[in-house]
């Protein structure tokens, strides 16, 4: 249906947290065949369609993971917590990479104009990596 998420959408978004289609399903309070049959084609519904597209976010995602952890295994709810850990790690080193990046060309550059465009953005960055615990971005910042 028009505006729904393809099957192949789904299962990137399934992938993108490290879940098998069996886990996905607990997590999100389905049955375990649910995600395999949206996979394989069959149309959500439009409330499952509307809450995978919400957690394509990795910040819904995790609102919706704490929401539930208490509803799953331990050992699944560890699973998911380590694999956000590692998708967090992956933004910040991204960030820290745009940093970077956004420096050298502003110490190579010789316009005032681009020095003011970037520096608002360092200023947004810097807020966001004010809050991060992650100790190797700390080192690397």
């Amino acid at each position: 249906r028009k505006g729904f998420l393809q099957p192949e959408e789904i299962k990137k978004i399934r992938e993108q947290y490290g879940l098998s289609q069996r886990n996905f399903a607990r997590l999100l309070g389905w049955g375990e065949i649910t995600i395999h049959r949206y996979e394989s084609g069959a149309i959500q519904d439009d409330v499952h369609n509307d809450v995978l597209a919400l957690i394509k976010d990795v910040d819904d995602f995790k609102k919706l993971f704490e929401s539930k952890k208490n509803n799953i295994e331990p050992a699944l709810a560890r699973k998911v917590e380590e694999w956000l850990i590692e998708i967090e790690k992956e933004k910040n080193r991204q960030t820290v990479d745009l940093l970077v990046r956004i420096f050298s060309f502003k110490n190579t550059s010789k316009s005032a104009s681009i020095g003011s465009a970037v520096t608002p953005t360092y200023l947004a960055h810097s807020d966001a990596l004010k809050y991060c615990a992650n100790e190797e971005l700390a080192l690397a910042a």
